[in-house]
């Protein structure tokens, strides 16, 4: 093909392959805008230079005229660069001040998640987009704002607002875990709400390719292709999948990887088990809907008298106080539903035998990321079960994992492993029922 490949090694070092090949954009011409604007006047405020200079010449090269933010000149549209700091309660007070004598849409540009930081009333229409948002976002937004007949008379109520409780919606639902995939489909079985699941992000993608939902609920931690590299992969494909919710939904998260979570594209983070009075929130703040779960499906976290089941911390004697089946905890957190909660309970003990062998070989080969995979599996398979001393066990493990490593979970793993074995003396009782 033209090119040249080279290669450098160096024992003990590694190995760097480079290439280089010449290659023609198609036809060698510059790519068309992605958006014809009819010459309006953009009012920009954006403190960070790079991102004001890229703002400038994308608004230029879509045919709109930037104009600086104190110009006195009229303008069609304001656009509002804010970080986390401006929705300090002085600055929010500030900024809605501006907002509301500007006789124009807004559209604000926000450092942050739609969860952290308070709203701000759009008088005269506008949108709120979260950075960081992909240019098919903005192209989007601007023709909602700023093109007759892309959008009819939006608001900024309208845009946030959309579909009321008597339209159906389709959720899509990505796990690779069967029995949370169903358990999760049952939690959000409405008349009007219509839920389609698949086990990976590679059939995540197939079904994006020909169909578009109102909202993902996205497993994080899948093999293959993980929910991120999914989540980025269904940005891509329009400008309907760039705006569609897309919220993460992992058994253990950091706050140092939910805030990467977030500034790698997805909207939100639910942790497992899900409590529904969250399900009901994320329902209402991204689609604008409400009741659509009904109030006996009522899902608490777990939850005991041992103050260190509230806190996990690095302790592995406190989970010896909790019950090792709790079949009332199970049926809360499976929807009301005490059958499914002895399925979920069943496929777990049936599951503990693999999962044991293979966190016992990773440990012994001292495996960290291979150990993590069974032990995160483990603790995603336990979240909906009502096998409460397993559930803190696991939980505290993968806590303990992810932030010191190999180091002082020996005794930890010991305690799962007993943990294990008390539960699958309970595998006959399950079977009378």
């Amino acid at each position: 093909m033209g090119g040249e490949i080279e290669m450098e090694s160096e024992l003990g070092k590694g190995t760097t392959l480079s290439f280089t090949l010449p290659m023609l954009a198609h036809k060698a011409i510059e790519r068309p805008p992605e958006i014809s604007l009819p010459y309006p006047t953009i009012r920009l405020y954006e403190t960070r230079a790079p991102t004001r200079h890229v703002l400038e010449h994308l608004l230029q090269r879509w045919e709109a005229k930037p104009i600086a933010f104190n110009d006195p000149e009229q303008a069609q549209l304001l656009i509002l660069g804010l970080e986390f700091g401006d929705f300090s309660p002085e600055r929010h007070s500030h900024w809605q001040t501006i907002i509301d004598q500007t006789s124009c849409p807004v559209l604000i540009l926000a450092s942050g998640n739609s969860f952290d930081l308070p709203s701000l009333h759009l008088p005269h229409g506008g949108e709120i987009l979260y950075k960081p948002f992909s240019r098919a976002q903005l192209v989007t937004s601007l023709k909602q704002l700023l093109l007759p007949g892309a959008a009819k008379n939006k608001t900024a109520e309208t845009l946030l607002a959309l579909p009321n409780a008597s339209q159906s919606l389709t959720l899509l639902i990505v796990d690779d875990n069967a029995s949370n995939r169903e358990l999760l489909k049952t939690m959000l079985e409405d008349p009007t709400l219509h839920v389609t699941t698949v086990e990976s992000g590679y059939q995540a993608l197939e079904f994006a390719r020909t169909q578009n939902v109102d909202m993902v609920l996205m497993d994080i931690r899948m093999p293959g292709m993980d929910g991120v590299q999914t989540t980025q992969a269904l940005r891509r494909l329009s400008s309907t999948w760039a705006r569609c919710p897309i919220i993460a939904v992992t058994a253990h998260v950091l706050t140092s990887e939910r805030q990467k979570w977030l500034a790698e594209g997805l909207d939100d983070v639910l942790t497992k088990p899900i409590d529904e009075e969250q399900l009901h929130l994320l329902l209402q703040r991204f689609l604008g809907v409400t009741h659509r779960l009904t109030a006996s499906h009522s899902t608490p976290t777990l939850k005991t008298n041992s103050k260190a089941a509230h806190k996990p911390g690095f302790s592995h004697t406190a989970p010896a106080t909790l019950p090792v089946v709790d079949l009332e905890m199970g049926a809360r957190l499976a929807g009301g539903k005490e059958y499914l909660a002895r399925e979920q309970l069943k496929r777990l003990i049936d599951s503990l035998d693999e999962s044991e062998q293979h966190m016992r070989s990773a440990f012994a080969q001292q495996n960290l990321p291979t150990l993590l995979d069974w032990v995160h599996g483990l603790n995603g398979a336990s979240r909906y079960c009502g096998a409460p001393e397993l559930a803190l066990l696991v939980e505290t493990l993968e806590t303990r994992l992810r932030t010191t490593g190999l180091e002082h979970v020996e005794q930890l793993l010991e305690d799962l492993y007993q943990a294990m074995a008390r539960l699958r003396t309970h595998r006959p009782l399950l079977l009378r029922h």
